[in-house]
């Protein structure tokens, strides 16, 4: 166990260090787009989707609390809440989770080795799921925690800085809504060798700060018509979270040329949105690997939704004309 930790920490350390020392440039040399791009694009939403049923079994516990809540107290959180103390909960509940299935798997008697090695599989793609999408959560918000803005202005008064931390400082001493120009100049410089993606990222105007007590996760994210994606304040201190979420959910599946009106979410435009992100993976590498671990959670939504489908149950409902869809049904 203290091996995996030292691998966690050195990890970790080493992340927050690129962080700093790769801050985006707000004018880089254009990205082109490449085959090799879509494959590792389509690879890593395969294998997500393969590890998103792997971990089935440890989706079981959750489903239960919270049918639990639901029936016993009346009450559900919502994906659109949002609440600091309930959103770090739900990251110490799915690593309790893990730790919990671990334990069990280990001392249940388990005759067949292939159930025994399937259990192992579906221990380690949920490993595999909570080091990249929950443990890239962690490293973002403890990088947004530090204070940049002081930092930037104490580096300034060094007579001799590096380039890498003279852009650090140039872009952290921006005011909140100084670093969104930036980024999105940065973000359509990488895309101008791509026109797909150019084209796609034309659908956006701006990142648009919202209320930090307006949830995320899911809801109104973003305004359709304005062309606007809403963020909080303090991701602005991560750019790669701004990259990533203007590619995310920049609107350019609303226009019907791309994506018929109305359709689905689960079992449509989120393997859309996804395959956009990590097609576009060098923009924003932290971000890529979060989705990529938040897909593995995913995807198993995809299948279930397909599965009813392909036997007449279509129960899946779909996006809304305002862009929302009712992810608590």
């Amino acid at each position: 166990m203290g091996y995996y930790i030292a691998i966690g920490a050195l990890f970790a350390l080493s992340q927050l260090f690129c962080y700093a020392w790769f801050t985006p440039v707000k004018t880089p040399q254009p990205i082109p787009s490449s085959r090799f791009d879509r494959w590792i694009a389509l690879s890593l939403y395969g294998l997500a989707y393969f590890l998103s049923l792997l971990r089935l079994p440890f989706a079981v516990l959750p489903y239960s609390i919270k049918l639990i809540r639901f029936l016993v107290f009346k009450q559900h959180y919502q994906v659109s809440d949002y609440h600091i103390l309930i959103e770090g909960l739900r990251i110490v509940g799915d690593f309790a989770n893990w730790v919990i299935g671990i334990i069990i798997i280990e001392h249940i008697g388990i005759f067949s080795p292939v159930i025994k090695w399937m259990l192992f599989a579906s221990i380690a793609a949920e490993g595999i799921r909570l080091f990249a999408e929950k443990g890239q959560m962690i490293l973002s918000a403890l990088w947004q925690f530090l204070p940049h803005r002081h930092l930037a202005n104490w580096l300034n008064k060094k007579t001799v800085l590096p380039i890498a931390l003279r852009r650090y400082c140039h872009y952290y001493g921006l005011s909140d809504n100084d670093r969104i120009v930036y980024i999105l100049n940065t973000l359509r410089n990488y895309a101008s060798a791509n026109p797909d993606t150019s084209a796609k990222l034309a659908y956006l105007s701006t990142l648009k700060i919202t209320l930090q007590k307006n949830g995320m996760r899911g809801g109104h994210v973003r305004d359709v018509a304005r062309g606007e994606v809403f963020i909080h304040a303090s991701w602005t201190s991560d750019p790669w979270v701004l990259i990533g979420q203007a590619l995310r959910r920049v609107p350019w599946m609303f226009d019907p040329r791309y994506l018929r009106r109305p359709f689905y979410y689960r079992s449509e435009s989120n393997r859309l949105a996804t395959l956009f992100v990590l097609s576009n993976f060098r923009y924003c590498p932290t971000y890529a690997f979060y989705q990529f671990g938040h897909e593995i959670k995913a995807a198993r939504y995809d299948f279930f939704y397909r599965v009813l489908r392909y036997l007449n149950f279509d129960i899946e409902p779909q996006v809304q004309a305002d862009g929302t869809f009712p992810f608590d049904r």
